[in-house]
């Protein structure tokens, strides 16, 4: 009989035994994030990708003949900066055109006028407040979405840590600093008994990092570039993920 590896706490940081198996899940929401989990890069930050794409594409097929909805987007004041332009891109990819998206900021664009017209344009204290209060970002649908998809995603992460094997995926996982310290802040606030095991690995694979960024300064002069490993040319890119997330 195959042992059970959730009888062993510590066993997270011994991939050896772990390595190759396949995460249990025990819902529909296991199989999104194994699969988050089984490929390079931080999971989290494809998780965002994902679900801001799935979201504005879904928008852009079923709200741009929503007046309705398209009234809500405009009281709100729209998307944020960045969604506004995935916004645009993702319509072209899906449609191969504009319409859609150039009917959605169409009327985002219409209601942000409305707005600037109210703006007195003499210099008074009112104006100062009134323009503070314009400047203000935008209620972006897209990133509320994102936000609590982010959020279920990492209660389930947390919850799922009582078994070795998603402990030991976890704990291999390309986190960004942003996001290692979200969940980080998440697993702690929770007092989740099995995140010291996780934290220690992530801690580990920073360090290993930085060994990695100062042997490729090492060898990267003229008399030692032979020396040069994939791994170190590797590593500044490896550390801009780290510290910037994947792009």
């Amino acid at each position: 009989m195959e042992p059970d590896p959730t009888d062993d706490p510590g066993s997270a940081a011994n991939g050896d035994s772990l390595a190759g198996l396949p995460l249990p899940i025990e819902g529909i929401g296991d199989i999104g994030l194994a699969d988050l989990l089984g490929q390079p890069g931080c999971p989290l930050c494809r998780l965002r990708r994902d679900s801001s794409d799935r979201y504005l594409r879904a928008l852009l097929w079923e709200g741009v003949n929503d007046i309705g909805l398209r009234e809500r987007l405009a009281a709100g004041r729209g998307f944020c900066r960045h969604h506004a332009h995935e916004a645009l891109a993702a319509d072209r990819a899906q449609s191969g055109g504009s319409v859609g998206a150039s009917i959605l900021l169409g009327s985002m664009a219409r209601g942000r006028l409305v707005e600037l017209r109210r703006l007195p344009t003499n210099r008074t204290r009112r104006t100062r407040e009134a323009v503070r209060a314009a400047s203000q970002p935008a209620a972006c649908p897209v990133c509320d979405h994102i936000a609590a998809a982010e959020r279920m995603a990492v209660d389930r992460l947390l919850a799922r840590l009582t078994d070795a094997r998603w402990r030991e995926a976890l704990a291999a996982s390309e986190l960004c600093l942003d996001d290692l310290l979200r969940t980080w802040a998440a697993a702690t606030d929770g007092r989740h008994a099995h995140w010291p095991d996780v934290a220690a690995a992530q801690l580990q694979r920073v360090e290993r990092l930085i060994e990695r960024l100062d042997s490729f300064a090492h060898h990267s002069s003229h008399d030692r570039r032979h020396l040069l490993t994939e791994t170190e040319r590797t590593a500044a890119d490896d550390a801009a993920a780290l510290l910037g997330g994947r792009r």
